[in-house]
Protein backbone atom coordinates (compact mmCIF):
# COMPACT_ATOMS: atom_id res chain seq x y z
CA UNK A 1 0.00 0.00 0.00
CA UNK A 2 1.16 3.36 -1.06
CA UNK A 3 0.62 6.46 0.88
CA UNK A 4 1.26 10.09 -0.12
CA UNK A 5 3.32 12.23 1.43
CA UNK A 6 2.92 16.10 0.06
CA UNK A 7 5.97 17.54 -0.60
CA UNK A 8 6.40 20.73 1.57
CA UNK A 9 8.38 22.92 -0.67
CA UNK A 10 5.43 22.05 -3.50
CA UNK A 11 2.33 20.92 -2.31
CA UNK A 12 1.44 20.01 -5.44
CA UNK A 13 3.91 17.16 -5.69
CA UNK A 14 2.73 13.94 -3.64
CA UNK A 15 5.30 11.63 -3.29
CA UNK A 16 4.74 7.83 -2.29
CA UNK A 17 6.42 5.61 0.57
CA UNK A 18 5.28 2.19 1.06
CA UNK A 19 3.36 0.63 4.24
CA UNK A 20 3.67 -2.53 5.28
CA UNK A 21 0.46 -4.11 5.10
CA UNK A 22 -0.86 -6.22 8.47
CA UNK A 23 -0.72 -9.83 7.56
CA UNK A 24 -4.37 -11.35 8.01
CA UNK A 25 -3.29 -12.86 11.08
CA UNK A 26 -2.08 -9.30 12.56
CA UNK A 27 -5.53 -8.16 11.31
CA UNK A 28 -7.14 -10.15 14.10
CA UNK A 29 -4.98 -9.81 16.63
CA UNK A 30 -5.05 -6.35 16.51
CA UNK A 31 -8.96 -6.25 16.28
CA UNK A 32 -9.15 -8.74 19.29
CA UNK A 33 -6.62 -6.62 20.78
CA UNK A 34 -8.76 -3.29 21.17
CA UNK A 35 -12.38 -4.79 20.80
CA UNK A 36 -14.59 -7.38 22.18
CA UNK A 37 -17.35 -8.92 20.90
CA UNK A 38 -20.70 -6.46 21.35
CA UNK A 39 -19.47 -3.27 20.22
CA UNK A 40 -20.85 -1.35 17.61
CA UNK A 41 -20.00 -1.21 13.60
CA UNK A 42 -20.25 0.09 10.19
CA UNK A 43 -19.82 -2.99 7.40
CA UNK A 44 -19.69 -2.79 3.66
CA UNK A 45 -21.77 -4.89 2.19
CA UNK A 46 -20.97 -6.64 -1.56
CA UNK A 47 -22.87 -3.61 -3.57
CA UNK A 48 -20.39 -1.13 -1.45
CA UNK A 49 -23.82 0.15 1.05
CA UNK A 50 -22.53 0.94 4.56
CA UNK A 51 -24.94 -1.02 7.15
CA UNK A 52 -24.83 -0.87 11.22
CA UNK A 53 -24.94 -3.67 13.27
CA UNK A 54 -22.69 -5.13 16.28
CA UNK A 55 -20.54 -7.82 16.76
CA UNK A 56 -21.25 -11.18 18.17
CA UNK A 57 -17.48 -12.54 18.04
CA UNK A 58 -14.19 -11.91 18.27
CA UNK A 59 -12.34 -12.01 15.07
CA UNK A 60 -11.31 -15.31 13.27
CA UNK A 61 -9.41 -16.67 10.62
CA UNK A 62 -11.09 -18.36 8.37
CA UNK A 63 -9.96 -21.59 5.95
CA UNK A 64 -6.63 -20.10 7.74
CA UNK A 65 -6.57 -17.00 5.01
CA UNK A 66 -9.36 -14.40 5.85
CA UNK A 67 -9.85 -12.68 8.76
CA UNK A 68 -13.60 -12.39 9.37
CA UNK A 69 -16.03 -11.74 12.24
CA UNK A 70 -19.77 -12.47 13.14
CA UNK A 71 -22.14 -9.79 12.97
CA UNK A 72 -26.07 -9.71 14.41
CA UNK A 73 -28.34 -9.73 11.74
CA UNK A 74 -25.80 -10.48 9.09
CA UNK A 75 -26.30 -14.72 7.50
CA UNK A 76 -22.36 -15.84 8.12
CA UNK A 77 -19.65 -14.05 9.16
CA UNK A 78 -18.23 -10.65 7.03
CA UNK A 79 -14.51 -9.98 5.81
CA UNK A 80 -12.92 -7.65 8.28
CA UNK A 81 -11.47 -5.38 6.02
CA UNK A 82 -15.06 -4.61 5.58
CA UNK A 83 -16.13 -3.90 9.49
CA UNK A 84 -15.29 -0.75 11.15
CA UNK A 85 -15.66 0.19 14.83
CA UNK A 86 -18.07 3.01 15.74
CA UNK A 87 -15.99 5.23 18.09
Amino acid sequence: MNKCEHNELNPEVCTTKEIPMATPEQMVDDWNNVHEPGIDVTWEDDFGEIHNAKTRSYAEMLGGHTPVIWLTGVSGCYDLERVRAVV
